[in-house]
């Protein structure tokens, strides 16, 4: 009897330790595979709550006061803190008139809001016919369509009828029909974050009402649309960076295009590497730019019909951004999550439209200046000066 509990107790360590090697192969396997870093999943599998019950007495005791026997807050206290907090916020607004903010030389960035929906905003989009240029749409990432009128003072949602809220693209025709947007839902963060889209929606009337396309709805090629581009001159003709599957190893990321308006699409390019920008040269929507993360960027001289790798000199572990010079259409820079500057943050530019890159210095007191802060696998931006070909504006956590 005593042996056969011995050889139980040796087969039960024996199958704990192959357990535990099968789940650090799992671990590993997924980290490689998802752009994940193990530490984070890691933690993200430490922060999970196996006892549902033990949690909830944790949220009750966090809002119970010492010596109370259950939390105390009266009816109607949300929006009593809500009134406090925003006449707090208007006094310190008014306090602050008049003052002097510091600045570095360039800019001063005022906040515009929306005030009234959380998240990050994916899209904005300036809107024509207001001399002010104070009519603008916002897309936010998991908050739908807003419209100011006013410069950002107030926004009304634009958005009641969508079956998704997070909206990752706006864009339009800037010359052709400056009426029609086009507004892509979904975001992708990575294969362990992303948030699943329901296809492209279009508006006729400057955003004030939407109606979906309906080839878009429900069809896995545009689960996640990750980015919109418009002909100036036709609105009829529109390019979407797509993902599907975007938790999946497998997913399938492609370039979309459109001749008629978003009524029926073609898929020009396909990869297993996701796509998450795509741009076109001002004054040339033959010529298009993609970008591929942690791979690099792809190009096209035929208005998105054919694609090739534009890599010479640029090295990338994760999300691309680029943005293409106004004044100077072969001058092309790149916010890329890197390892060249030692910082995580590589700031590149291309003097011959993509033929080669070069790495910028970033340095600030003879630092190398890690602008993207460890989040430009979501946080991460650039821009051109349309005026000045010298002038870029980039940035993560930090703007420069």
């Amino acid at each position: 009897m005593r042996k056969n509990i011995i050889l139980v107790a040796i087969f039960f360590a024996a199958s704990l330790f192959v357990f535990k090697k099968k789940e650090n192969y799992w671990l590993e396997k997924y980290s490689e595979e998802n752009e994940f870093p193990k530490e984070e999943f890691e933690l993200e599998e430490e922060r999970k709550f196996d006892h549902p019950s033990e949690f909830a007495l944790f949220n009750k005791a966090i809002r119970t006061k010492e010596g109370e026997a259950e939390p105390s807050y009266q009816p109607g206290y949300r929006l009593r803190e809500l009134t406090k907090a925003q006449e707090a916020r208007i006094a310190s607004r008014n306090d602050l008139q008049g003052r002097t903010e510091s600045t570095n030389g360039v800019l001063e960035w005022t906040e515009r809001g929306p005030a009234n929906v959380p998240g990050r905003t994916l899209a904005l989009l300036d809107l024509p016919g207001d001399t002010n240029h104070k009519t603008w749409l916002a897309g936010a990432a998991t908050g739908g369509v807003w419209k100011t009128v006013n410069g950002g003072n107030n926004w009304i949602e634009k958005s009641k009828n969508f079956s998704v809220l997070p909206i990752s693209s706006l864009a339009m025709s800037e010359e052709a029909n400056t009426k029609i947007v086009y507004a892509g839902t979904g975001e992708y963060v990575s294969t362990a974050s992303a948030a699943l889209g329901d296809g492209i929606f279009k508006s006729i009337d400057l955003g004030e009402t939407w109606v979906q396309l309906s080839f878009t709805a429900a069809n896995k090629n545009f689960l996640v649309v990750t980015r919109i581009v418009v002909d100036p001159f036709n609105a009829n003709v529109v390019l979407a960076s797509c993902i599907s599957a975007p938790y999946s190893t497998d997913r399938k990321s492609t370039i979309q295009k459109s001749t008629d308006g978003g009524a029926t699409w073609a898929t020009v390019y396909q990869s297993n590497i996701a796509i998450e920008q795509i741009a076109f040269t001002p004054g040339n929507f033959n010529i298009l730019y993609a970008t591929q993360r942690g791979s690099g960027i792809l190009k096209s001289t035929d208005g998105g019909l054919t694609w090739t790798a534009i890599n010479a000199g640029l090295s990338a572990k994760g999300r691309i951004e680029i943005a293409i010079s106004p004044v100077k259409s072969t001058r092309i820079f790149a916010s890329v999550e890197g390892n060249l500057s030692g910082t995580g943050s590589d700031l590149y530019i291309s003097e011959n439209a993509g033929g080669s890159w070069t790495l910028i210095d970033v340095s600030l007191n003879s630092a190398a200046v890690d602008f993207l802060g460890g989040q430009g696998f979501y946080d991460n931006t650039i821009a051109c000066d349309p005026f000045n070909q010298d002038v870029i504006y980039f940035g993560g956590v930090n703007y420069f």
